[in-house]
């Protein structure tokens, strides 16, 4: 499904929507606020705020452990959202701490996918995710400018990270290429989340707040240009004049 080409709107309707999406996010964040506020009183207080991070002591290395593994799991299966496990390793172990951990676990988890899917090659991703998903993704294989887009994709928030995850593999990229520009690519949205987690665990709401509030308008810029993103990618993708045999191989 096309989004709307809201560039034909005139000027007046171009600002009418932007206020009714700026007061409407500023609407559910206040309401989100709202309905936390029990938590947020319970977090404000400073013995709660020692008894979690005695809590989180008391777990030691089996807490770092799981939370590893949970941060696997979630880019293993695709459609857990990351965002939540990112605010519990940012509440548990601080915005740095919590921010290691969730990298170490993209990158481990990553790896084990980049190489899974060579292995076992498009018709086992077709599997999961349906050849109409995967045709939406075709121009990278052909693409002279592959790791600038693969980069590009990664950081742009509101596209599927998970399925590029799964997607760029079938592409010539190398793996080490791979880990490097999709784990630079996530950092942006993995420290605005771990920093919201970090800033929970320390009563900070007006930062919460302000943080929470820039990450959805640029998901809903995403969401809202992202076909116009896809043609941008399509377009200024540049082909390559000949196909290597790398190419062959990870298109099987």
């Amino acid at each position: 499904m096309k989004t709307p080409d809201f560039s034909k709107m005139s000027k007046p309707g171009r600002i009418a929507l932007f206020a009714v999406v700026f007061f409407a996010i500023i609407g559910v964040v206040w309401l989100i606020a709202k309905l936390c506020s029990p938590v947020i009183d319970m977090l404000s207080d400073p013995v709660t705020q020692a008894q979690l991070e005695e809590w989180v002591n008391s777990l030691g290395i089996l807490g770092v452990g799981i939370m590893l593994l949970i941060q696997m799991l979630q880019i293993v299966i695709a459609f857990i959202p990351g965002e939540f496990v990112q605010v519990m390793a940012g509440v548990m172990y601080g915005t740095w701490g919590g921010l290691a951990l969730c990298l170490t676990g993209c990158v481990l988890a990553s790896a084990v996918i980049f190489a899974l899917i060579r292995r076992l090659g498009r018709d086992f991703v077709i599997k999961f995710f349906g050849e109409e998903q995967l045709s939406k993704y075709d121009f990278l294989q052909d693409s002279s400018k592959l790791e600038t887009l693969v980069f590009i994709l990664f950081l742009i928030p509101g596209l599927p990270k998970d399925l590029l995850t799964y997607i760029v593999p079938l592409t010539p990229v190398s793996m080490t290429n791979f880990l490097v520009l999709s784990t630079v690519g996530r950092l942006p949205g993995m420290i605005a989340s771990t920093l919201i987690g970090s800033s929970v665990s320390n009563a900070n709401w007006p930062l919460i707040i302000g943080i929470f509030a820039v990450v959805i308008v640029f998901a809903l810029l995403g969401i809202w240009k992202k076909d116009a993103l896809m043609d941008w990618a399509k377009k200024h993708g540049g082909v390559k004049k000949e196909a290597g045999a790398g190419e062959a191989k990870a298109a099987k």
